[in-house]
């Protein structure tokens, strides 16, 4: 089914920011401090442990990007300024919190500490639709139960490598969209869970772009040494990427402070 984006984009919904009603808990840490990280600190560092959430020379970008759960790509109005101040945090929260209840957690310290205000639009952007190749799907369902506790794909971790005993191939399209920093849509219609095996030799430089406005998406060329991810897409999942401009929800930055508010 394809879905047809007229004009500009569609504004779909305010963020966290406005006047609540009603009996809804607002998400919050029990206590948080957010400070300037030392002058020359290299590296960033983000978890979750027991006790919350804590974060280490982190630029606002990294922070909204990962309150919102979003990519880079889906940020826009952003400030020049925001990858340049660092800052370190430090949350409480409930003991053991999953990661996917304290990030409303932290989208609510942005809004409170730097009056952080964003809405949602839906654009189409140069990106990839996944569909299913000539070859025919090659993926086998799934021999894990859901009830053994994985949940979640549980990939190797190294760059060149997917593989999970269990993953829907919406997952996958999320999978590739990380791995080549692009949007990617599931276009395939294919429904169920499935095992994934796939490997490639990793491009420093996946995404390349023709000249001009149209911002169009090319794969990059074969390698002696091995598949890129495309081919390898192709013969081992009989999936393809077409490179089309898709739908992606886009948080758009109304305003955010240079610095927080204290502590």
């Amino acid at each position: 089914m394809k879905m047809k984006l007229l004009g500009i984009a569609l504004a779909i919904g305010v963020e966290l920011g406005q006047a609540q009603t009603g009996t809804a808990v607002r998400p919050e840490f029990e206590v948080a401090s957010i400070k300037p990280s030392k002058p020359g600190a290299r590296g960033f560092s983000a978890h979750s442990n027991p006790g919350g959430f804590t974060a280490s020379n982190a630029s606002l970008l990294i922070l909204i990007s990962m309150a919102y759960q979003v990519k880079n790509y889906q940020l826009s109005a952003t400030p020049s300024w925001l990858n340049a101040e660092k800052f370190d945090v430090v949350a409480k929260a409930p003991p053991h919190t999953p990661w996917d209840q304290l990030m409303p957690m932290l989208r609510t310290l942005l809004l409170d500490r730097f009056r952080l205000a964003v809405h949602r639009e839906l654009k189409a952007l140069p990106g990839y639709a996944l569909v299913v190749a000539k070859t025919g799907f090659k993926l086998h369902q799934s021999t894990v139960a859901e009830e053994s506790g994985v949940e979640k794909p549980l990939f190797t971790g190294r760059r060149g490598d997917l593989s999970t005993e269990r993953i829907t191939v919406a997952q996958i399209a999320e999978a590739l969209a990380r791995e080549l920093n692009c949007p990617v849509s599931d276009m395939t219609g294919i429904q169920g869970v499935f095992e994934l095996h796939l490997q490639w030799i990793p491009e420093n430089n996946q995404i390349m772009k023709k000249p001009g406005e149209d911002g169009d998406v090319l794969a990059p060329t074969e390698r002696a040494d091995g598949p890129v991810i495309f081919t390898a897409l192709q013969e081992q999942l009989g999936l393809k990427l077409e490179a089309r401009k898709v739908p992606v929800e886009i948080i758009v930055i109304d305003h955010v402070d240079k610095a927080p508010s204290e502590n």
